[in-house]
């Protein structure tokens, strides 16, 4: 049972923040005025916050697709927060910003996010991501055994081609 709980957190782990990785730039030298750039975005865009609300809104939506993980939501909301929250992520998230975009760049976004509607943009992002997740569970569990009879089929047809080939 206890395997059981450990691979269901760390599938939920993957599902809620992904398995990308941040490439490590090695030696290069740092473009300190580009990097400025890159932290001067984050902060106008709130990120800090928008972090929190996706850790709380991603680990309750967890919760509400599977129930059973409702007496881990303390220790999923404290993993996530240890290693998913602005001050675990700032520096790899602006060096993200830094290999994405030129400095230009990064202060034309940064211009657009200090009008009204970038406000609004960046304080909506969180809920944003919470209605299309909800969207997307939503379209899938619709249509979960069409899923289900395309996967039979696709197993079918490798253990024939495995017997097949097992009799040459």
């Amino acid at each position: 049972m206890r395997r059981v709980m450990s691979m269901m957190i760390v599938m939920v782990a993957l599902t809620v923040f992904g398995a990308a990785t941040v490439r490590a730039e090695g030696d290069k030298p740092v473009d300190k005025e580009k990097l400025s750039a890159a932290m001067e975005l984050l902060k106008v865009t709130q990120l800090d916050r928008t972090l929190e609300k996706l850790i709380v809104n991603n680990v309750n939506f967890q919760i509400r697709q599977k129930p059973m993980l409702a007496p881990y939501k303390k220790v999923m909301l404290k993993f996530f927060r240890k290693y998913m929250s602005w001050d675990s992520l700032k520096d790899e998230i602006a060096a993200i910003y830094v290999e994405k975009f030129t400095t230009d760049e990064l202060k034309e976004i940064t211009a657009f996010y200090k009008t009204p509607a970038g406000q609004k943009l960046a304080l909506m992002a969180p809920e944003l991501s919470k209605c299309g997740a909800e969207l997307g569970a939503q379209k899938v569990q619709a249509h979960i055994t069409e899923l289900k009879t395309m996967i039979a089929a696709e197993a079918a047809r490798i253990s024939n081609e495995n017997g097949a080939g097992s009799e040459k």
